[in-house]
């Protein structure tokens, strides 16, 4: 009788220590992986996409989906395609044609990050860029088409000094309010610590005669869509 109780007795301890592991490793989960906004309070995410790239670094995390699509969301929001939680927050992703798997990154491409990329033609890279609501209203999603190495040549409306490349395309959003210039696309220059960014109001489709590869000098072409050179707040 004593031996029962004492094993009913170590059993209940047992459960009771396993209750509080439970409870530990869900309060851990919860303090190492926070939920935290893709942006600063003010702003939100849109999509900027290059196609025919690939992160250089292998990936800690891919997974199935069935169409770009599905790639594109789950790092919007930061979860597998099943909607479960991803364990970081994505800043880029890419999506193979050919296998139809989704690779998630925590970092993104140079000049924005600091991951090298390849060039892959079954692959669609995909990174999230923060736009400040007061110069996107958040009705206009459409995504960012960029380009690295090439350029619109001698089509430059004007050519302004910039930080980064997130800088350098805020500054065509807002250059319709700011500048009296309807401006379609841009050139960056990263490695140029002046007179580095470049307003373009033509692109690859207006002007194509003109769109050319660059081998001299690093550069992105990056071109808005309809929605953003329409709906644009500029302040």
């Amino acid at each position: 009788m004593a031996a029962g109780m004492a094993d009913t007795a170590a059993v209940d301890s047992s459960i009771s220590s396993n209750h509080q592991f439970d409870s530990t490793l869900r309060n851990f989960a919860v303090e190492v992986l926070p939920i935290v906004p893709d942006c600063p309070i003010g702003e939100h995410s849109r999509i900027q996409v290059i196609e025919g790239v690939e992160v250089s670094r292998e990936a800690t995390i891919t997974f199935p989906v069935a169409i770009l699509e599905q790639c594109v969301q789950a790092c919007r929001v930061s979860t597998y395609a099943d909607s479960s939680r991803l364990p970081l927050l994505c800043r880029s992703a890419h999506f193979n044609r050919q296998t139809r798997q989704c690779s998630v990154y925590s970092d993104a491409i140079n000049p924005n990050g600091y991951l090298e990329y390849k060039p892959n033609q079954n692959v669609i890279y995909i990174e999230k860029i923060c736009i400040p609501d007061t110069v996107l209203p958040m009705s206009c999603d459409d995504v960012f088409r960029r380009i690295p190495q090439h350029i619109l040549l001698g089509h430059a409306s004007e050519v302004i000094s910039v930080a980064s490349e997130n800088e350098c395309v805020l500054e065509c959003i807002k250059a319709k309010t700011m500048r009296s210039v309807a401006c379609h696309s841009v050139l960056h220059y990263p490695d140029f610590a002046s007179l580095n960014c470049i307003l373009n109001v033509h692109t690859r489709h207006t002007k194509n005669q003109y769109f050319t590869p660059e081998l001299a000098y690093k550069v992105d072409y990056v071109e808005l869509g309809s929605c953003v050179t329409g709906s644009a707040l500029g302040r």
